[in-house]
């Protein structure tokens, strides 16, 4: 399974990032994990990657936001940010939405690796990431 140095969840639920956090160290996913409550942080924490030259290998981005844009407006937002990046990371949407549109969507859409189901748990993580 790949290892990942640097993984990031954006997503408003607190227990969802705990649980993800530790799934993605217990597995070995990735060596270190860092989770953002709001679109705001997680975009601002990626600026702040540009300019300290280094970024996450792994972004799980959920879709819906109370009070706030989707992560759809977000994914529009951060193109131009990821791209002075040196390595694209693989970014994943991890949501409850079933919706075929946003399935759809998330094919289409240059900057998504996949679109994984809630919750995460230790098969789907071997599954998607072997």
């Amino acid at each position: 399974m790949k290892v990942y140095e640097l993984a990031i969840i954006i997503d408003d639920d607190i227990t969802n990032n705990i649980i993800c956090e530790s799934m993605m160290l217990n597995t070995q996913l990735a060596k270190k994990v860092k989770s953002f409550i709001s679109l705001k942080e997680g975009y601002e924490f990626l600026v702040n990657c540009t300019e300290q030259k280094e970024s996450p290998d792994l972004i799980l981005l959920d879709l819906r936001f109370p009070e706030e844009k989707s992560g759809w407006d977000f994914l529009n937002k951060i193109g131009d940010v990821m791209k002075k990046f040196a390595k694209l990371p693989d970014l994943y949407i991890l949501t409850s939405s079933i919706a075929g549109r946003d399935i759809e969507r998330a094919k289409n859409e240059p900057l998504v690796k996949g679109f994984i189901s809630k919750p995460l748990n230790t098969e789907k993580i071997k599954t998607i990431f072997s």
